[in-house]
């Protein structure tokens, strides 16, 4: 697979953008030690120290059904779990974009799609041996914080790219639902959610066929496709 690795970039995904909208093959990675432009979601800016972190993204061509495609991000948030675990990490995915590890943030996961291709980018704390305080009850960490060990970027880059583009090629993502599922975080728990503009309060209940989150509520269940601001509700 076709693996390219800069000093630094703009950012990650707009490279990876490029070579998709230029043929890039399937499983194509970008990464750099440092992007100086890059961004998570909502246009939420994302940075830090060369070497530090993980900042990549893979051009994906699946061949998924497109309505399937809302399960990229989850099982990119799957990949890293896995991979956390690994090293006696018990990695939570947040729907629909981050990576908990302890109850903070160690990761978060940017997807942009087009009518041929998927750009899945990825922002992981790796070597920060601190983190300043952010605005939001979920508080960020890193890898070397929680094993008080470091990693090597591109080498966990390597094992990104192998073991998603594995993932997508040899299973459907219903199969893989189960897996995201028991890993998910808050599930069977009350929590209240931004979804359109709109609040919801209800129960996890679990993923549906397309990727969306489903919540209970007093007598109905409703499907989430697009949840921000997820935060339990005691």
């Amino acid at each position: 697979m076709d693996f390219h690795w800069h000093a630094e970039l703009a950012s990650t995904n707009d490279e990876a953008k490029e070579l998709g909208r230029n043929d890039a093959p399937h499983g194509t990675l970008v990464g750099a030690d440092f992007q100086s432009s890059g961004r998570g979601r909502s246009g939420k800016s994302w940075a830090c120290a060369p070497g530090e972190g993980l900042m990549c993204s893979v051009v994906l061509r699946p061949q998924w059904e497109k309505r399937y495609w809302g399960w990229i991000a989850l099982c990119a948030g799957l990949v890293i779990a896995e991979l956390l675990e690994r090293d006696q990490l018990s990695p939570k995915i947040k729907y629909p974009n981050d990576i908990l590890v302890n109850g903070k943030k160690i990761a978060g996961i940017l997807t942009e799609a087009s009518d041929a291709y998927v750009v899945v980018g990825v922002g992981l704390n790796l070597n920060m041996s601190s983190l300043p305080s952010v605005d939001s009850v979920i508080q960020p960490t890193s890898y070397f914080l929680e094993t008080n060990r470091r990693q090597d970027a591109r080498a966990f880059a390597e094992k990104f790219q192998r073991s998603l583009v594995a993932l997508l090629d040899s299973a459907s993502p219903l199969i893989l639902r189960r897996e995201v599922e028991r890993r998910l975080v808050w599930a069977g728990q009350r929590v209240s959610l931004r979804n359109r503009n709109e609040r919801q309060v209800g129960v996890i209940s679990g993923l549906g066929d397309y990727g969306q989150l489903l919540l209970e509520q007093a007598e109905n269940e409703i499907e989430v496709f697009d949840a921000h601001e997820i935060r339990p509700v005691e």
